[in-house]
């Protein structure tokens, strides 16, 4: 899941994640703080706001507390992505007694404002959001590819408008060492397991296989 994140405390803002710097985490992982895993979880369940809810805002706008986090704001409903929902955390559920950021005190409960960016989506790419990965139908085992390994599958591409462009019409044999796919689908192919089916969305810096890469002029040099 990726989110972009404002974590503050009154008079300090410690952590800033824009949607081009956006923070990314596995669930369950233990990779951020668990009272921020709860109320990102906790969002689903919500209700848009002026409506009551066991975890959101109450008709008169009052925060409703669960026992770790409330709602400060929800404006909209379910894991979406662009989905904003503002948080308070307790400090057992937040940095406790030696919070790894400066302006921090020891016991502080943090405020965290959340925009959904990714939901169920792997950035192959460290953040950088060049191929986000989503499963669309787990496959089989535990191996995945290795850079050198002919691969079997079927491909569809699509255009940001629709267009699609390629279309394998069935199940083809690719050699991923060769330099003709685009590298961010040789990044994707080699993180799915056989039988897996999946949406792959590559940035601009992806889209070219390594031989184009290779191919493209250097730009001019500056004159003297």
């Amino acid at each position: 899941m990726s989110i972009a994140v404002v974590g503050k405390v009154p008079g300090t803002v410690f952590l800033n994640r824009t949607a081009s710097d956006p923070l990314v985490f596995r669930w369950g992982k233990g990779e951020i703080v668990r009272g921020l895993e709860i109320a990102v979880d906790s969002m689903k369940h919500s209700e848009r706001a002026g409506h009551a809810s066991s975890a959101g805002p109450s008709v008169s706008g009052r925060p409703r507390c669960v026992p770790h986090v409330s709602f400060r704001w929800q404006p909209c409903n379910g894991l979406r992505r662009g989905c904003t929902a503002g948080f308070l955390v307790r400090s057992d559920y937040g940095y406790g007694d030696d919070p790894p950021y400066a302006g921090l005190s020891a016991g502080s409960a943090v405020q965290f404002d959340v925009t959904l960016l990714g939901v169920g989506e792997r950035d192959l790419t460290d953040g950088r959001g060049g191929v986000l990965l989503t499963v669309q139908e787990h496959g089989e085992g535990w191996e995945e590819p290795s850079p050198l390994d002919e691969v079997q599958v079927s491909l569809l591409g699509s255009a940001p408008d629709g267009t699609h462009f390629a279309d394998s019409r069935g199940p083809v044999w690719v050699d991923l060492s060769a330099g003709l796919l685009p590298r961010g689908l040789v990044l994707a192919l080699q993180a799915m397991k056989v039988g897996e089916r999946a949406r792959a969305v590559l940035s601009d810096a992806y889209i070219f296989s390594d031989r184009q890469l290779t191919a493209r002029p250097a730009p001019p040099s500056p004159p003297c």
